[in-house]
């Protein structure tokens, strides 16, 4: 397809794919919320756990990375990632002290 389109215009309908270090934001936001990066990858039900984990995964979505492969890093699948995302989107939207304690992160 790259031969068939002129040079000039093919690099403006490539995908730019961004370089993204899953390992960077999951230590930063842990580091952020005090917690071990171990815990995060553990099944856990807990808010101090859940909390910064959907926060990555908004981070990891947001910055261009897939639902399949952000789920595949944590043992998730992709419905749990989207509705983590949404839910951050919808806590920075209503709720001071989520945005508070993400400030900085997002």
């Amino acid at each position: 397809m790259e031969q068939l389109i002129s040079p000039y215009i093919y690099p403006l309908l490539a995908i730019h794919k961004m370089n993204i270090d899953p390992d960077m934001i999951i230590s930063q936001v842990a580091n952020a919320y005090g917690i071990d990066v171990q815990k995060l990858y553990k099944k856990s039900r807990l808010r101090e756990i859940v909390e910064p984990r959907a926060v990555i995964l908004y981070l990891l979505r947001k910055n261009g990375m897939t639902y399949m492969k952000t789920g595949n890093i944590f043992n998730l699948d992709h419905a749990t990632v989207i509705y983590h995302y949404k839910r951050v989107i919808e806590l920075l939207q209503v709720d001071k002290a989520f945005r508070k304690r993400t400030e900085g992160l997002i």
